[in-house]
């Protein structure tokens, strides 16, 4: 029931964002209040979805009440400065979070959520082991790529060169290959 009325939120931050970009200047400080709430919840949450999706929101409700190509760009530039900011702070919490787990997700409430971001932002953003490529893992294909070359920095660089005389011997002579 609450899972169902929460998807709503984000549809209230669009007609909200709207309604402010129609005139309605009212619902300027409680939309401002409203957004700044969900993308808090949505940070110690640590779901990049839902990160992502409020600055979209927002810049939609703008949209639609005035339909201009600068206000797209803009939002998706935010949009981008948000994904940037937050996702090592997210990947950081997961990563607490499954190690405090022993591999899966731990069951933490807000204010341990809270202390790993305030622990996260004390050290100045630095995220402890990296994912210098995690970013651009969804892509097709990327995930193996990334391991290869995670592999690679690690000094496990493989040893094809040695298998390849193996590529000139057929199958039928030798199966197991």
């Amino acid at each position: 029931p609450i899972n169902v009325l929460a998807s709503f939120v984000d549809m209230a931050i669009l007609l909200g964002w709207y309604l402010v970009a129609v005139g309605r200047r009212r619902m300027l400080l409680p939309m401002l209040a409203l957004t700044a709430a969900e993308l808090l919840i949505a940070l110690t949450e640590f779901n990049k979805t839902e990160l992502l999706l409020i600055p979209i929101m927002v810049t939609l409700g703008a949209y639609f009440a005035r339909p201009r190509m600068k206000k797209l760009a803009i939002g998706a530039g935010i949009v981008l400065l948000v994904y940037l900011m937050a996702i090592p702070a997210v990947n950081y919490g997961r990563d607490y979070l499954s190690t405090l787990g022993g591999g899966a997700f731990a069951p933490a409430g807000f204010d341990l959520r809270a202390d790993i971001l305030r622990a996260y932002y004390a050290k100045g953003g630095n995220e402890i082991g990296g994912h210098g490529g995690d970013w651009w893992q969804r892509f097709d294909y990327l995930p193996p790529q990334y391991a290869a070359m995670r592999f690679y920095e690690q000094g496990n660089g493989g040893h094809d060169y040695q298998l390849v005389p193996w590529i000139l011997v057929p199958r039928l002579l030798y199966p197991a290959k």
